[in-house]
């Protein structure tokens, strides 16, 4: 577990299963227009299968390791995080997050974003992370500019929002020694993470 002042980075568990079927649930109208995965009532079973996916990747440590962001102060689920593995060699990595419609502008996706990648350079040595964003996706791109990513790439006509071609924009860190050092980290737990 990844802890900061206000929120949790939990490990994908069976009891998440509910409180994760609500929150997609609520969000769908937000989350419909730039994840295609997105389905306006999920079933109980469809987001069980999913959480067991992601309980056997994060024990492997590959592919994705996903975690739910619990704010702290009542233990609710706020949204989900992953860092996707693209080469552990080097290492590199990219981070993926959504949240939960009524958490929306409360800084806590930015907040996982920094643990996160805190997590990375430190514990994983990762030498890259990158945050893929759809041109469109205001509110993603601001993320990762607040997290100190920078703008490395665009890639044109690479995804479609709303069925319209969109641009693919690249942000990445290099290294951990330019962490913007804005969030109170409380603890890092690397013993049950670590590769």
């Amino acid at each position: 577990m990844l802890i900061s002042s206000r929120i949790e980075l939990k490990p994908p568990s069976l009891e998440w299963v509910e409180p994760l079927r609500l929150a997609l649930s609520e969000s769908y109208e937000l989350h419909q227009l730039f994840l295609d995965w997105a389905e306006p009532d999920p079933s109980l079973l469809t987001v069980t299968a999913t959480m067991n996916v992601a309980k056997e990747q994060f024990e492997r440590k590959e592919h994705e390791l996903r975690f739910m962001i619990v704010r702290r102060e009542d233990q609710a689920l706020v949204g989900s995080i992953s860092l996707h593995v693209r080469d552990v060699s080097v290492p590199y990595y990219e981070i993926g997050y959504w949240v939960r419609q009524s958490a929306t502008g409360k800084g806590y996706i930015t907040e996982a974003v920094l643990l996160l990648a805190d997590y990375a350079f430190i514990h994983l040595h990762a030498t890259r992370l990158e945050i893929r964003t759809a041109a469109s996706n205001d509110k993603s791109r601001a993320v990762a500019e607040r997290a100190g990513f920078r703008l490395e790439a665009t890639l044109q006509n690479a995804c479609r929002t709303q069925g319209h071609l969109d641009d693919m924009l690249v942000y990445s860190r290099i290294g951990h020694e330019d962490m913007i050092p804005e969030i109170d980290l409380v603890d890092i737990s690397p013993e049950e993470l670590d590769y």
